[in-house]
């Protein structure tokens, strides 16, 4: 924001004028797309840590005082922002920085009473993962154990039969061998796990459990920016169309392509395939979620190519500030398609974080 207050305030020679834009289009993307994923299930656990039983929390309570709190946000701001159309550009940065700041102190005020320290093994030890991975390299000669004893502070719970150390995954299964004793080695189990060569149980679980993870949390940050990438350039798409001033009907149609989208589905989905488990219904809101991120991405790139092509042939020049002949109704597919793609994706986190 105060990139942008600067450009605005025409502060800057003109011809660093785009870099600096450009900079500063780039950070409130990327500041964007590791906000939004995660910032919904932050809101969940604030609500969770507040039900007076922790052992029995009440997902549907939580549910709806997190759409309402979240509803509440979106209206506020909706309407905070309507009254800043009568604002200078550099005005309107210098009270979207100031919201954005304040929200980050109340962020970090409200984050440390919300979340409380248990002890546990793995909270004990630094770069779990990092010793999990270096104890299973220095033991990857070894046979796989044939009895549930050869672990290391092995407990029933820890698997059926013993042979595989749960969560099962061929390309994780060598990990194991990190949490198997070397009884023919003159060290004591205390020493080998000092020395590195050793791994309890837990630790490899956890190990195994976060690396299943990756793939998934993967899918986050790409949503994220094509979601903040798309919130931030067309915006910027239509500030040279005609009728600049509908642009807050395409943003409409956006959060209402978003909020049914994000209803109807479930139901739908739980009404067609009545036998699939609830989180196979998830994926395949997941799947339709990153199937809408490219086709939003596809069409908007046919429609800034259609764009550029009315700039070429009208000669209007960007430094002129022209106003381009085209309608600013040719965004609205793109709009449409990056609500559904939000709606789509909504539940996301929540089903990473449990």
């Amino acid at each position: 924001m105060a990139i942008f207050g600067l450009t605005s305030s025409n502060a800057l020679p003109e011809s660093k004028f785009d870099l600096v834009s450009v900079i500063g289009l780039i950070l409130v993307a990327v500041g964007r797309a590791g906000l939004i994923p995660f910032v919904r299930a932050f809101t969940t656990k604030q609500l969770e840590s507040h039900e007076p039983d922790k052992q029995n929390i009440m997902e549907e309570r939580v549910n709806a005082r997190e759409k309402t709190w979240w509803r509440f946000a979106w209206v506020s701001s909706s309407l905070y922002a309507a009254q800043l159309f009568s604002y200078s550009w550099t005005q309107c940065f210098i009270h979207s920085g100031s919201m954005m700041g304040i929200a980050f102190v109340l962020f970090m005020w409200s984050s440390h009473p919300s979340y409380h320290k248990t002890k546990s093994d793995i909270a004990e030890k630094p770069f779990t993962c990092i010793r999990v991975f270096w104890a299973a390299l220095l033991k990857r000669h070894m046979e796989y154990p044939s009895s549930p004893a050869h672990f290391f502070r092995y407990n029933i719970n820890d698997g059926d039969d013993g042979l595989e150390l749960w969560p099962r995954a061929k390309l994780l299964g060598w990990l194991d061998k990190a949490a198997i004793i070397e009884f023919e080695s003159t060290l004591g189990q205390d020493k080998q796990e000092k020395a590195g060569r050793l791994c309890t149980v837990t630790e490899v679980q956890q190990t195994k459990y976060i690396l299943k993870m990756v793939p998934m949390w993967s899918s986050f940050p790409v949503f994220g920016l094509v979601l903040s990438a798309g919130n931030t350039f067309f915006a910027e798409q239509a500030d040279d169309l005609k009728s600049q001033d509908l642009l807050i009907y395409l943003v409409l149609l956006q959060s209402i392509a978003s909020e049914l989208v994000s209803t109807v589905p479930p139901f739908l989905l739980s009404k067609w395939f009545p036998h699939v488990t609830k989180l196979n219904r998830i994926m395949m809101r997941i799947f339709g979620g990153m199937l809408m991120s490219m086709l939003c991405s596809a069409v908007a790139c046919l429609v800034e190519g259609h764009r550029l092509d009315i700039v070429a042939n009208n000669r209007a020049s960007r430094h002129i500030y022209q106003i381009i002949p085209m309608s600013i109704w040719w965004l609205a597919p793109q709009f449409f398609l990056l609500g559904v793609m939000d709606g789509l994706a909504t539940g996301w986190t929540r089903t990473f974080y449990n």
